[in-house]
C-alpha cells in the first residue's frame, strides 16, 4: 500500500503541485499498480524460457532496431526556458 506521505515525496522529488484530490486518486492508483506489480512476482516462472530481449526478433540473431532515428533540433528560446526553472547550473537544469 502506498502512503498519501509517499505520495506528497514523490510529487516534490518530481516538482509537481498535486491538490488533496489528486493526491488521494495517485495513492489509490499506485497502490494498485504495487498490488498488480506484487501479483506477477508470485506467478511460477520456473519452467519458462527467459526473454532476454524484447525486440530480438525468434528468427533472427541480431537485434531488431524498433525506434526512429534521432534528429537534433535546435531550441531558439532556450535561456528563457532555463530561467524559469527553479534552479540551474550553467546551461543545464538541476534538480536535488
Amino acid at each position: 500500500m502506498i502512503s498519501k506521505k509517499e505520495v506528497q515525496h514523490v510529487s516534490k522529488l518530481a516538482r509537481i503541485e498535486i491538490s488533496a484530490e489528486q493526491e488521494s486518486k495517485f495513492t489509490s492508483e499506485l497502490s494498485s499498480i504495487v498490488g498488480y506489480v506484487d501479483q506477477i512476482q508470485k506467478v511460477d516462472t520456473e519452467d519458462e524460457t527467459p526473454t532476454f530481449h524484447p525486440s530480438r526478433s525468434p528468427d533472427q540473431d541480431a537485434l531488431v532496431n524498433i525506434t526512429r532515428e534521432d534528429k537534433v533540433k535546435s531550441f531558439k528560446n532556450r535561456e528563457a526556458l532555463l530561467e524559469a526553472a527553479p534552479m540551474r547550473e550553467g546551461s543545464f537544469f538541476k534538480v536535488k
